[in-house]
């Protein structure tokens, strides 16, 4: 039998091709073998809807009407309110909470420098450490509750700070955030710092309550640090079922601060002039249409941070405390950083080297300015109607209840389907105003706000729907 011939071996340079990537592949693993682990339940990335700026309408342009300006007043007072936020105290309240190691809700009640116990103390004694400039305006006290968790029952502590107002019948705003952290890895022995998640949002608000009890505001503030928000947020749910409808209090609108201090996401990703807020899905909600004040609040006050209004209640398979109170019909937002990282969620690496001071100033002054507006402005129009103009159908004339005290009102449009304002009017001491953008096809809804003789606008009304008037 004749036996074929072989030719000669030759190179074969995609082998060691191959050979090469295999061994970069396990280095790579092996890389990882020291990395972070990522949680269980990988957040969704900042997905935002592309929005028109404010005064900028994406349809055909339409003459405004004549000596209108098109932007909202400022408030001297309110500029001078952002400029006492401290970055040092607010860097020090989150170091200061995260190096008790932990507060996850299972962990030391007792102990005065680990655990939710020390965090509590901590929390609470900066709140009466503020009593003496509120003059007798100023109540701290805390809301227990019991808490059965991983099959260990425990008594849970929301700490309440109430800053009276000076108004009859101006409401109640809160502002809030939750204290307790946690780690994937659910044991009361590892350490869950939370510098961002959420020592950034109570730094923040702790900071806010020292601002705002200097002087006096027409509507009472609640400031409340929850407990068990990450366990299910059961202690804004108790606190609305046993203190807010158990007494009726007149709640206008609910601010969360909860993750606002990282500017750093996956892949050397960074994002430092913007903040998301997180809202009721439904766009004509209450939560959606503080939403929107919140953004313009922004844009006229702090314009290096950019408010991204988001079309969802929160991240995917996530949850805030503002769910707690949306779902009981309350506006409630939340307030929270532009990115995350995954690696640094929920585990023992969300520290306070990941905190940026800048961006959490920032972060903070939104708030700020938006309490400030909902707290001491004046109220809001109501009994709106639009009217036909028999002598110049074009026309349509905005009619609505005046003020006591408005020096002026803005007009806030939105058009159909839009989740944010792209048309501001600025108008004088009237209570109406004809033009012929009042177009359901152009605008859907209507917000107004009246405007003091300081510049300072209010909460805007609820939204009245051009196509209810027709």
């Amino acid at each position: 039998m004749t036996t074929a011939h072989r030719p000669p071996s030759r190179p074969r340079p995609w082998l060691a091709l191959i050979l090469f990537a295999m061994l970069l592949l396990l280095s790579m693993m092996a890389c990882n073998l020291s990395s972070p682990p990522p949680p269980t339940v990988p957040p969704r990335l900042p997905t935002s809807t592309p929005q028109a700026p404010l005064g900028i309408s994406t349809q055909a342009p339409i003459a405004l009407p004549t000596g209108i300006p098109a932007e909202a007043p400022t408030d001297p007072g309110i500029d001078g309110l952002l400029r006492q936020v401290d970055p040092a105290r607010l860097m020090q309240h989150a170091r200061t909470l995260a190096e008790f190691d932990t507060r996850y809700v299972n962990s030391a009640q007792t102990n005065s420098a680990r655990g939710i116990g020390a965090a509590r103390q901590y929390i609470r004694d900066t709140f009466s450490s503020y009593s003496a400039q509120a003059q007798g305006r100023m109540t701290v006290w805390e809301h227990p509750f019991t808490l059965t968790w991983e099959e260990k029952e425990t008594l849970q502590h929301n700490i309440v700070c109430s800053l009276q107002g000076t108004e009859s019948g101006a409401g109640v705003v809160i502002l809030g955030g939750h204290y307790d952290s946690a780690a994937y890895d659910v044991d009361a022995t590892i350490n869950a710092p939370g510098a961002d998640d959420n020592g950034s949002g109570i730094a923040a608000m702790l900071e806010i309550a020292r601002i705002m009890s200097q002087t006096p505001q027409r509507a009472t503030i609640i400031f409340i640090a929850f407990s068990a928000e990450e366990v299910g947020r059961i202690g804004s749910i108790r606190f609305i079922d046993e203190y807010l409808k158990e007494y009726a209090i007149d709640v206008r609108a609910v601010l969360t601060l909860d993750t606002i201090g990282n500017i750093s996401g996956p892949n050397n990703s960074t994002n430092d002039h913007q903040i998301r807020i997180f809202s009721d899905e439904d766009n004509r909600s209450p939560s959606r249409q503080l939403s929107r004040a919140i953004q313009l609040v922004a844009s006229t006050y702090i314009p290096d941070m950019q408010v991204v209004v988001q079309p969802a209640g929160d991240r995917e398979g996530r949850w805030g405390d503002h769910m707690s109170f949306t779902s009981q019909g309350y506006a409630a937002v939340r307030f929270i950083e532009a990115l995350q990282d995954p690696a640094r969620q929920n585990n023992s690496y969300d520290t306070i080297q990941y905190v940026n001071s800048d961006y959490l100033t920032r972060s903070t002054q939104v708030a700020l300015a938006t309490l400030a507006v909902l707290a001491n402005g004046l109220q809001p129009p109501d009994n709106f109607s639009l009217r036909a103009n028999s002598q110049d159908p074009a026309n349509h004339t905005l009619v609505w209840s005046p003020v006591d005290g408005a020096a002026g009102y803005i007009i806030a449009l939105r058009p159909v389907d839009a989740i944010t304002y792209t048309q501001i009017l600025n108008v004088g001491p009237t209570n109406s105003l004809t033009w012929s953008g009042f177009t359901p096809d152009r605008f859907e809804g209507v917000s107004i706000a009246a405007v003091d003789d300081s510049g300072r606008w209010g909460p805007f009304s609820a939204e009245f729907l051009l196509a209810s008037a027709q």
